[in-house]
């Protein structure tokens, strides 16, 4: 843990900041908002609140028998399990994290599933892998699917990885799971308070969200300043910030194209500080801890940077 003289100096020097470059500050405000509003918002609300729904009506027992033939016989989880695999792979940070918080808090997985499956569900949305960063940036057009797999195939693989290592400490008890049963009726009441519970805890999620995009864009504007003599070591420290700005930087590098999509896999695996942030709140009272969610992506950067160097061999 921080001291409180640690935090209030690291505090000051970020007001301090802010009052010598102001201009820096306002330009990675307005590029965090912008991202925040043009993109985060589109693409994440609609996740957060159907997911919300979807549990508030107590349909994850409905819902989830579709996925598990092949889910749970692939990670090895329970049934209701397999909905936060299906959310994290198809939405993006925080959804997969948010999805298994929402479960544990629900009783409808053990605390002990829901860290394994927060171990590999939290990833970045296909839209920003595939739209953004592959073809904007990277210019891989042809790829961008592919660029997309490798990532999910690393999350398939540290879940592997996961149970190997950690049988002993982490078993399913999926019959201990409760899962809610409903009526094949829902009163209009009952449906009318559900949907207001989840468009206020929607907007709760997303106003989080946007607060750290934009304070970690504001601070990958300061680390470009860094008199840093090294570009690969400047653009990693500022996707351990923020993976957005430094898929911008290293797309417009004079790297060759193997380079640039092995560091572009690299951040957005990590998914940066903020993203990071991002997961703690949504996981916040819940037992499910943010200290081995860090440490498990760092071993699930490992696999995808294999794959990002087998890729860039055998197809670039």
């Amino acid at each position: 843990m921080l001291s409180k003289k640690m935090i209030s100096v690291l505090l000051f020097f970020l007001l301090f900041s802010f009052f010598i470059f102001p201009d820096v500050s306002f330009l990675g405000a307005k590029n965090g908002l912008y991202l925040w509003f043009r993109t985060v918002i589109p693409s994440l609300f609609p996740f957060l609140f159907v997911s919300g729904f979807i549990l508030r009506l107590g349909l994850i027992s409905s819902f989830t028998p579709m996925l598990s033939p092949i889910f749970c016989r692939l990670f090895g989880c329970s049934t209701s399990g397999c909905y936060p695999i299906f959310i994290g792979f198809i939405s993006g940070f925080p959804m997969g994290a948010k999805a298994c918080a929402d479960l544990v808090k629900h009783n409808e997985i053990s605390k002990e599933e829901g860290q394994y499956l927060l171990s590999f569900v939290n990833n970045a949305s296909p839209m920003f892998i595939t739209s953004y960063l592959a073809s904007q940036c990277l210019q891989l057009g042809n790829y961008r699917y592919i660029f997309f797999a490798l990532i999910i195939l690393s999350c398939i693989l540290f879940s592997f990885c996961y149970r190997l290592f950690f049988r002993k400490q982490f078993t399913i008890h999926s019959k201990n799971i409760l899962f809610k049963k409903t009526e094949n009726k829902i009163s209009i009441l009952t449906i009318s308070k559900s949907l207001d519970d989840s468009i206020l805890d929607s907007f709760k999620t997303i106003v989080k969200i946007g607060g750290y995009i934009i304070l970690f864009s504001i601070i990958s504007q300061y680390v470009i300043l860094l008199p840093i003599h090294f570009p690969i070591f400047q653009y990693l420290l500022i996707g351990a910030f923020e993976m957005t700005t430094a898929a911008s930087y290293i797309g417009n590098s004079p790297f060759s194209t193997n380079i640039k999509i092995v560091l572009a896999l690299v951040i957005t695996c990590w998914g940066g500080l903020s993203s990071v942030f991002q997961t703690y709140s949504v996981i916040a009272n819940t037992g499910l801890s943010i200290k081995k969610y860090c440490i498990h992506k760092l071993f699930q950067i490992l696999f995808v940077l294999i794959l990002g160097i087998l890729f860039t061999l055998i197809l670039i």
